[in-house]
């Protein structure tokens, strides 16, 4: 027993040993055992709540970027990451649950979660936004603010100020790419504006109050007030203080021109008429005296408040009569006086007048005259009972002129770089036309009777056409101003109830004020668009194909069709999509849109009838489709495999069919009319061609389904006319209607994912959802006009298109 007790202490006291030898960080081999590295107490993560998809987002953490600590990041998109403080660029915009675990050697961990939003506003800098930041729905095309284009003007190629609705200014400053909302105190209707340089501007009320802005537009104050009732024309600037008005009487049907000389703060009634306006704004004109035995020059250097005698023009420049006497002014200096001497003839065996024009030119603003050869201009020849012809001069400076033929036969240009004494003919633009304004010696505008408008850029050798494209009226301004000529334009309705515009001419009194400018053909209703890879865009407004590169900033627009099914528009890879066009023609591209070629057209049967039309088309991949094609009479459910080369009939169905909408298995939802009065929803299987009326409508109260879609997760949303919102979660074998507080048409339903979604309707009414549809929230509206379609990108970038070329896009989700 003593023995075994000696043993225990002996070991007992070597344990002891090596504890404090280990303690003391001795024995052993001389390593050491270190503590875990601590955790924080409270662990957070620290990055920017909300941020945009155009820059990688930065993460970091309370535990800082302490040794011995694990770090698990899981970012919300299936991305993680182990560094301490990790940098990520998210793929799609959106809301994201960001996760870190904390862990360190001893098995310890902590754990903390970000919720992060993700927007996507790269393509809607510099656009006007129902929110500010480029937030809510921002306009994309038409630009800047969608609404309809009252009057444009463009100083430079990159600087412009537009009107739009008579309500909303807005500018540019490079070349209308992107745009800034003006804003006016108190201000309501507006009427005109009269854009000078960079800095100053001018704006006119329809009430009369007139603002000025010497700053390019980010401050206004008030001026004067104008009493007069307006006319059409706009405000004009001519140098200096001096502006002029139309102003108009409508029970006497006059018109007369009202001034002001102190840049707008009082105004003034001119009595005078004018026949010409130099570039400094002085007006002249001229007056037999009262003896009649002189021909005076009156000059007026403030629109017609006040004017004096500056000359008499000698006896050899009066002329007779007809035709009158004009003084046409390049300068203050420059003038150019026109008279016709009239004389009768029988050569040719007719008698007829013959009328010679007579020129005089001064170089020292009227206070002596010389008549010059003007050798080269036609004499004009008419009867007594036929059209005298005319012809109107231009000066464009440095004794240059320029001289076009109006009515009676004489339609050529002529001009003159000799102050008049020799005229050389001049080739017109190939449709004919007159010349309207001369900006400079070498650059004049020429317009037709038909609402034609060309340009020469070098002294008539060569004419470029004006047409308005998708750009609009600005981009045609943008264009002329480039090349030294700054005009404004304000929009007109011409024959046949088209949209039109006049390029006004800012010269003093109505004649001469404008010249009419026509316009290509708008875009129509867009009525479907595809995104077959990001940032490529097409839409469909049944005649246009628009194109975007660019995530919608800007589109062409190249006229492929006549007319369309407007929603027949779709994708089904990067490379191949489909269009109906003249509703019976199936085209196909194969090349992502670039080109489109006719795949298919409905069979005609019998040439004396209707052969029917593709009233819905679905296509699920690149060789399988489904489509409907009716008569009005019948309608057939048809399916392709070959991408749309052939199709063969399904089954013949007695219902007016809209929309389809593969639900796989051999189901497909139809929507349709049956009868006069009976529509609704209807679900077709095909292999045993059974059709039933899943949902039942009367469509004699006005009542149809616009637009089927089928969610992520397999719930099928289908919205119509009046307020109409329908749901299934049983395959559309039933529906249940929803309240969305909406009384118009609902034309498009579209989600995102499981919860984000959003329907499209009348009068630019928008609706979302962040439930999966147990909700609907109407957001912001930026325009009145009916929206058709949706094109969803992720649950923050979404487009929605609509009534008369109308592009909106939101990059937060339309919040």
């Amino acid at each position: 027993m003593h023995r075994k007790t000696q043993k225990k202490w002996r070991a007992a006291a070597a344990a002891l040993v090596v504890g404090l030898l280990s303690a003391c960080g001795g024995g052993g081999d001389g390593a050491s055992v270190a503590p875990p590295a601590p955790l924080p107490e409270v662990l957070s993560i620290s990055a920017p709540a909300a941020s945009d998809l155009a820059a990688a987002v930065q993460f970091g953490s309370s535990a800082g970027s302490a040794a011995g600590l694990r770090y698990e990041w899981n970012f919300g998109d299936g991305s993680s990451s182990t560094e301490a403080s990790p940098k990520h660029a998210y793929a799609k915009a959106g809301d994201y649950e960001v996760q870190l675990k904390l862990s360190n050697e001893a098995g310890q961990s902590r754990s903390s979660s970000f919720k992060l939003s993700l927007s996507n506003k790269a393509h809607l800098a510099g656009r006007i936004c129902s929110a500010a930041d480029a937030a809510g729905w921002c306009w994309q095309a038409p630009l800047p603010a969608g609404a309809a284009l009252t009057q444009a003007s463009f100083v430079t190629a990159q600087l412009g100020w537009v009107l739009t609705d008579e309500r909303q200014l807005s500018k540019t400053s490079d070349g209308g790419r992107n745009w800034q909302a003006l804003r006016l105190p108190d201000a309501g209707k507006l009427h005109s504006f009269a854009l000078v340089d960079a800095d100053k501007g001018w704006v006119l009320g329809a009430d009369g109050q007139v603002w000025r802005s010497d700053d390019g537009g980010a401050s206004f104050r008030r001026m004067g007030r104008l009493g007069a009732a307006l006319g059409s024309s706009p405000l004009r600037h001519h140098g200096g203080d001096l502006l002029s008005v139309a102003s108009v009487n409508a029970a006497q049907a006059t018109l007369s021109e009202w001034v002001s000389t102190d840049g707008g703060a009082s105004w003034f009634a001119s009595a005078q008429r004018y026949d010409s306006q130099a570039g400094d704004g002085s007006l002249y004109r001229t007056e037999w005296t009262s003896d009649g035995k002189r021909l005076q020059v009156w000059r007026s250097l403030d629109l017609g408040l006040h004017e004096s005698v500056v000359g008499e023009l000698p006896a050899n420049c009066q002329g007779g009569a007809v035709g009158g006497r004009l003084v046409k002014a390049a300068s203050r200096n420059e003038l150019l006086s026109v008279a016709w001497q009239t004389s009768a003839s029988n050569e040719g065996g007719w008698q007829h007048f013959v009328d010679q024009v007579l020129l005089c030119v001064s170089a020292d603003g009227g206070q002596s005259w010389k008549q010059v050869a003007a050798a080269g201009l036609p004499q004009l020849q008419y009867s007594l009972y036929g059209m005298r012809g005319d012809i109107e001069f231009w000066p464009a400076g440095g004794g240059v002129y320029w001289a076009t033929g109006v009515g009676g036969g004489v339609s050529a240009m002529y001009r003159s770089v000799d102050g008049g004494e020799s005229w050389t003919k001049t080739a017109g633009p190939e449709a004919g036309g007159s010349i309207r304004h001369v900006a400079n010696a070498r650059t004049l505008l020429s317009t037709n009777d038909f609402g034609s408008a060309w340009i020469s850029a070098d002294a008539g050798a060569s004419w470029q056409a004006l047409r308005v494209g998708v750009g609009g009226i600005d981009e045609t301004l943008r264009a002329l101003a480039g090349q030294g000529v700054s005009l404004s334009a304000r929009a007109q309705l011409m024959e046949y109830g088209k949209g039109g515009w006049r390029l006004l001419v800012p010269r003093f009194g109505s004649a001469e004020a404008s010249l009419g400018f026509g316009v290509a053909d708008p875009v129509g209703a867009i009525g479907s668009a595809a995104m077959p890879v990001p940032g490529r865009l097409f839409a469909f407004s049944g005649g246009q194909m628009l194109r975007s590169s660019d995530y919608g900033r800007s589109w062409q627009a190249p006229p492929l069709f006549g007319m369309g099914a407007i929603g027949s528009l779709q994708f089904a890879s990067a490379s191949t999509g489909w269009v109906v066009a003249d509703f019976g023609l199936l085209f196909r591209t194969r090349d992502g849109g670039a080109s489109w070629s006719q795949l298919w057209t409905v069979p005609v049967v019998n040439p004396a009838e209707f052969a029917g039309s593709i009233e819905a088309l679905q296509f699920t991949s690149e060789s399988e489709g489904l489509m409907v094609v009716s008569d009005w009479r019948t309608s057939t459910l048809q399916r392709s495999s070959d991408g749309g080369q052939s199709w063969k009939p399904i089954t013949s169905l007695s219902i007016y069919v809209k929309q389809l909408l593969a639900l796989g298995g051999g189901d497909v939802l139809l929507a349709g009319t049956s009868g006069s009065r009976t529509g609704g929803l209807f679900l077709v299987k095909t292999d045993s061609n059974e059709v039933t009326n899943v949902y039942g409508l009367d469509s004699g109260l006005g009542l149809m389904v616009r637009r089927l879609h089928r969610q992520a997760g397999g719930k099928l949303w289908a919205v119509g006319s009046m307020g109409l919102v329908l749901s299934s979660t049983d395959a559309g074998r039933s529906w249940l209607r929803q309240d969305v507080a909406a009384a118009g048409s609902l034309n498009d339903v579209q989600f995102a994912d499981a919860l984000h979604g959003w329907i499209v309707g009348d009068a630019g009414l928008v609706l979302a959802t962040d439930d999966g549809g147990k909700s609907w929230k109407q957001q912001a509206q930026l325009t009145q006009r009916n929206l058709l379609a949706l094109l969803i990108q992720d649950a923050k970038t979404v487009w929605a298109f609509g009534e008369n070329g109308t592009v909106l896009a939101t990059g937060t989700g339309g919040f």
